[in-house]
């Protein structure tokens, strides 16, 4: 397992090391290293592979020839399941610890508008995205998740996972921040 999310560790532990001068350059890392850990642990798709297969055929036969190449790299990566979606999977095994369905609805579009503005810096979204404390509270809940992950990849049970989370540790501390 160490091989398969060993990207995620170089992720995690540059937040950990301050490497990252600001709280965007951190926010942007554990973004990625939540959408690393699930693509590198989950081989879920929007459609079957079949499926898709067949359709991205159809499509590039259909295109005029002098976009079919286009349209094969655009449709590389289509059959690729959402940010939102996997910070939906990957929430699943510990969504008693982020909140309602409400809150967890919220957290992951907070987290994919941020992520999109912080990756594109289009003026249209900024307004969607964190800043301040409220970025700061995602990079706490998005560490957070990371540990969790981590701790049932080391074959924690849910009573020492348990037994972490309402300690006096920093997780804790982390899973009771609220968004403003």
């Amino acid at each position: 397992m160490y091989d398969v999310i060993l990207p995620v560790l170089h992720l995690y532990f540059s937040t950990r090391a301050g490497s990252h001068t600001f709280l965007e350059g951190r926010f942007l890392s554990l973004a990625q290293a939540v959408e690393t850990l699930h693509r590198r642990t989950s081989s879920e798709t929007a459609m079957a592979a079949a499926d898709f297969g067949a359709l991205k055929d159809l499509l590039i036969k259909a295109a005029p020839d002098a976009h079919k190449e286009w349209i094969g790299q655009k449709l590389a990566f289509a059959n690729e399941i959402s940010l939102a979606n996997r910070l939906k999977r990957i929430l699943e095994p510990f969504k008693d610890r982020f909140g309602s369905d409400a809150d967890r609805k919220r957290l992951v579009r907070l987290i994919v508008d941020t992520r999109n503005y912080l990756t594109h810096y289009d003026p249209k979204s900024e307004h969607k995205s964190a800043d301040g404390m409220q970025l700061y509270v995602l990079c706490e809940k998005m560490e957070a998740l990371l540990q969790l992950h981590f701790l049932k990849t080391l074959s924690f049970s849910d009573e020492q996972i348990e037994a972490v989370c309402v300690g006096p540790q920093a997780l804790k501390e982390k899973l009771n921040l609220r968004l403003t």
